[in-house]
């Protein structure tokens, strides 16, 4: 059990025992639930049954004949601008902007006015590259309103990863989902040779279900790149990936559960599906290495999360009221309380220590 004393198993767990929200976070919950709500400008209908996941930075449209995810509209640009502010946030948080400031003004004031290393996009050109890149143009293609969904069905009769989770009536052995989800993201990054930028629950849909099993996992209308004037190495967007990843299914398992126990079991089946034998015989460091080292670095930037930054790397007390603001896109994104934060991190960078001392001591 860590330091902080957080019961594992549902029976022993109080909520009142968990990091309570401060004062920033309580004023920001209530516009973000709201915020939420707005930029869902609608939600997944397959046939025949409900879904959870919202349609956020557009709507889907039929536009002649073509299954069309348009991307035009006041609410969709705001979604989308107030997407690229926040991120950024997140992407450039700084340890001591007080001293970075100083020494470097010019630095400084690039980076907060900057947008961040990844941004959605609806540019045909830039999209179709990037579909092309991880062999996604079977699926889905630039349209001057937006993306083209070539094979419809693939939302109309699939089954969403989110819903695995938050529709236990579906009866889907969400474990088993969460291997297929991170084995097909190791398939896309072994073959783009880059990350995909935007990874969460919701972006796994799957296209088969026999019994309790589903397969055959397509990334969900996926619209955010890279900027190619920043240099972002491949391997450091592959660990952006994996770290949104696992952060979204331990959460997610979390809140369906209510065991820590069992997220650090997802987190787990996530990294056993996705590492490989050829990260075993590699001498440069895999991707989940990087992956720890973002933790523990103090990304990514959750509502809360101070305490479960290294002591050596936590910054001024300015810098921690600096976090909180920019906690708010991954608390819009990965849908994570305050009170859940520390804790989840610690669950988070305990699966990849362990996970990679056993693949240490296996050699």
């Amino acid at each position: 059990m860590s330091e902080y004393n957080h019961p594992e198993s549902p029976q022993d767990w109080h909520p009142e025992q968990e990091k309570k929200p401060g004062i920033v976070e309580r004023a920001l919950d209530k516009p973000r639930q709201w915020v939420n709500k707005v930029v869902a400008e609608s939600k997944l209908h397959p046939e025949g049954r409900e879904s959870t996941v919202g349609i956020y930075g557009g709507k889907i449209k039929d536009e002649d004949g073509k299954a069309v995810y348009d991307m035009r509209g006041f609410i969709s640009n705001v979604d989308r601008l107030g997407d690229e502010r926040l991120r950024a946030m997140d992407d450039h948080i700084m340890k001591e902007p007080v001293k970075m400031a100083l020494k470097h003004p010019k630095a400084f004031l690039r980076s907060i006015s900057s947008r961040g290393k990844r941004f959605r996009t609806f540019d045909a050109q830039r999209i179709d590259e990037f579909y092309k890149k991880f062999g996604l143009d079977e699926y889905y293609a630039g349209h001057p309103h937006g993306i083209e969904i070539k094979r419809p069905e693939i939302l109309s009769r699939g089954y969403n990863l989110q819903d695995v989770y938050k529709m236990p009536e579906l009866g889907i052995d969400r474990f088993a989902a969460a291997g297929e989800a991170a084995r097909y993201l190791r398939q896309l990054h072994d073959k783009g040779n880059g990350g995909l930028g935007d990874v969460v629950v919701m972006d796994f849909q799957f296209q088969k279900k026999q019994g309790d099993k589903v397969t055959e996992p397509v990334i969900f209308i996926p619209n955010t790149i890279y900027d190619s004037e920043k240099i972002t190495s491949p391997i450091d967007q592959k660990a952006t990936d994996l770290m949104e990843l696992i952060t979204s299914v331990g959460i997610e398992e979390f809140k369906r559960s209510q065991n820590w126990d069992e997220a650090k079991r997802a987190v787990k089946t996530i990294l056993e599906n996705y590492h490989t034998e050829a990260d075993d015989k590699s001498e440069k460091p895999s991707v989940v290495a990087i992956t720890k080292s973002f933790l523990k670095r103090g990304r990514m930037t959750l509502p809360g999360d101070e305490e479960a930054i290294d002591k050596s790397r936590r910054g001024s007390k300015l810098s921690s009221i600096i976090r909180k603001p920019a906690a708010l896109h991954n608390t819009q994104h990965m849908q994570v309380q305050a009170e859940q934060s520390v804790r989840l991190k610690e669950i988070l960078t305990q699966s990849l220590e362990e996970f990679l001392a056993d693949k240490k001591s296996e050699i």
